[in-house]
């Protein structure tokens, strides 16, 4: 049991210390121009929606950043966005049948 308790407080950790580490990274591209800061993104998103965020990502792809989103509409239908983090633009749109 203490084991698992110590294995679960290393896995939070981790998790912890790489979001932290993402938003840094973030804060430092977003300084350089590199991105769009994430009220211009959340607001391109819920406007090609009409829903709300419920999870975000920030990666990296072929040398340039993207934001992966998940909304949900009002219907409680969840919409996969991909914007180009330097101009907003949708990359791809996918709904969950």
């Amino acid at each position: 049991m203490v084991r698992l308790i110590a294995i679960s407080l290393l896995v939070c950790a981790t998790s912890y210390a790489q979001a932290a580490e993402d938003s840094d990274l973030a804060r430092e591209a977003m300084k350089r121009g590199e991105i769009l800061p994430l009220s211009r993104i959340l607001s391109i998103a819920e406007q090609a929606t009409g829903g709300r965020m419920m999870d975000l990502q920030l990666d990296r792809h072929g040398g340039r950043y993207v934001y992966d989103l998940k909304m949900i509409d009002t219907k409680g239908q969840m919409i996969e966005l991909k914007l180009d983090a330097s101009n907003g633009r949708i990359l791809k749109q996918e709904t969950d049948d």
